[in-house]
């Protein structure tokens, strides 16, 4: 083999020129991993910043709810009496606010009407009923 200027290259030219190269290679290839490894992890800080702020996020928004939950409960408590005293049939109605009492030997009797009401004031008061009650939140008229 011939080298710069004509010259014949020895196996020692080649070996040196080869260790240099390789050298210079693996500096380069160090760099260039170096750089992506510092640019994925400010990339994963940052991402679980964001996760941090809406976990953080969500616990407050849940705190929020069950504190309305513990307010809808307290207004909704049904206290245990004698099986002589009439119970309310409370009716919620999508669209009204219809509350019909009728004479009962039963406790407390709820039918919750969320048709159509999967969304807005109702929809909230429907799924938050129905999930005071234990029941299933559903598009259907149900007794419990």
């Amino acid at each position: 083999m011939q080298g710069p200027g004509g010259m014949a290259l020895t196996n020692e030219d080649l070996l040196a020129s080869l260790c240099t190269f390789k050298a210079e290679l693996r500096e380069e290839l160090t760099a260039d991993l170096k750089s992506a490894l510092e640019a994925l992890q400010s990339d994963v800080t940052s991402r679980m910043t964001s996760l941090q702020a809406d976990v953080d996020s969500v616990g407050t928004h849940t705190l929020e709810l069950e504190t309305q939950v513990q307010e809808i409960k307290q207004r909704w408590r049904v206290r245990w009496a004698s099986r002589r005293q009439v119970w309310p049939m409370v009716l919620l109605d999508r669209g009204s606010r219809d509350v019909r009492r009728s004479p009962s030997c039963l406790p407390l009797e709820i039918v919750v009407d969320c048709r159509g009401a999967e969304e807005g004031p109702q929809g909230v008061v429907c799924e938050l009923v129905c999930r005071l009650l234990g029941k299933p939140w559903g598009a259907e008229t149900e007794a419990f």
